[in-house]
């Protein structure tokens, strides 16, 4: 663990289950994410994330002559972190690299959150508002669409409640990687990793009941995208399925 004072490094040697208490911690004593500096931003997410796999870990491994504990329900993790999360997910986009990277992985983390099966008490609703509005946002940015298509591959196979209303706005997302992925992503994870992705969070809508044909969805709800290719002509038959379920209705 290092801490930056004045100009001034200094290396702590401390176990790493203190390092993550640690964290939890500094938490609190850090400001607003989008007051912090680019640099320490993406690392405070980063950090945070940490925290939050260490916590999912929790139980993988069975104590010898112990009772194995169980992982802590996701609104415990949301009680700590959640406003946190969502304030670097909401706040005014930032034009620098860095806070764009933060801002990714923070609906990375969310969407790892989310995705976990909660076994004794579900998520709150003021929860999963906030966490499908910030998708609805997410999904139209260039920068943090690939980070959710990889991080919610399971979110659909989930019984989160009213997860099937953010179907459209996947859709949206996903129109701008499948069938033909628009130049703009090539460069931010590998394609065939985002490809794939895509491909799980479509196969996982695609097992919904097909009650959305007489749904009445809102105005310009696929705006923010410049749609794909509609030629198929050349692509395989799995990918012709896909471009179907997500083409534009006339």
């Amino acid at each position: 663990m290092n801490i930056a004072v004045n100009g001034f490094n200094v290396k702590l040697d401390l176990p790493q289950d203190f390092v993550y208490y640690a964290w939890h911690r500094i938490l609190f004593l850090i400001p607003n994410p989008w007051q912090l500096s680019p640099g320490n931003f993406a690392l405070a997410v980063m950090g945070v994330g940490r925290i939050v796999e260490a916590f999912h870990s929790v139980g993988q491994v069975p104590l010898p002559d112990a009772e194995t504990p169980s992982p802590p329900d996701g609104n415990t993790l949301l009680h700590i972190f959640g406003g946190w999360l969502f304030d670097a997910c909401f706040s005014a986009p930032q034009v620098s690299a860095e806070y764009q990277q933060g801002r990714a992985e923070a609906y990375g983390i969310l969407c790892r959150i989310f995705s976990k099966p909660q076994r004794r008490v579900p998520f709150l609703r003021l929860y999963i508002e906030r966490f499908y509005a910030a998708l609805a946002i997410g999904l139209r940015s260039d920068t943090c669409l690939p980070t959710i298509l990889m991080n919610s591959t399971e979110l659909f196979a989930t019984d989160l409640e009213g997860v099937r209303l953010m179907v459209p706005d996947f859709v949206v997302g996903i129109k701008s990687i499948l069938p033909k992925m628009q130049p703009e992503y090539r460069n931010v994870v590998s394609v065939d990793e985002l490809r794939l992705a895509a491909i799980k969070v479509t196969s996982t809508i695609m097992c919904l009941p097909n009650h959305f044909e007489n749904v009445s969805l809102k105005q310009d709800w696929d705006r923010g995208l410049n749609v794909a290719s509609d030629n198929v002509s050349m692509i395989g038959e799995q990918e012709q399925l896909v471009s179907q379920l997500v083409r534009k209705p006339d």
